[in-house]
């Protein structure tokens, strides 16, 4: 199941990119100049990359994310990245089957 799902672009141009690692984790990445998010008790709450997407809890990722199956946020956090002006966050999800 491991694999890109999903890619598409900023408003100013920047290619994101959603891998799948398994039923409830994704992977959203992508060039960025800087990040914004607020932190929660399970982790954060908010995700805004330059340009798009803003994420928050509960978002459809359908819609959002472009993925191609339903389900919606749970939790998010930032995930350490190797490139300069590069941003990666784990993404789990609650798939439609247990909303």
């Amino acid at each position: 199941m491991d694999g890109i799902i999903s890619t598409f672009k900023s408003r100013y141009g920047d290619t994101r990119t959603v891998t799948q690692l398994d039923e409830e984790t994704l992977i959203l990445e992508g060039t960025t100049m800087y990040t914004r998010g607020s932190d929660g008790d399970d982790g954060q709450l908010m995700v805004d990359f330059e340009g798009g997407p803003f994420l928050t809890k509960g978002m459809d990722i359908r819609v959002h994310l472009g993925c191609p199956m339903d389900g919606v946020i749970k939790t998010m956090r930032f995930l350490p990245s190797d490139r300069p002006n590069h941003a990666k966050v784990e993404v789990k999800i609650k798939p439609d089957q247990q909303r």
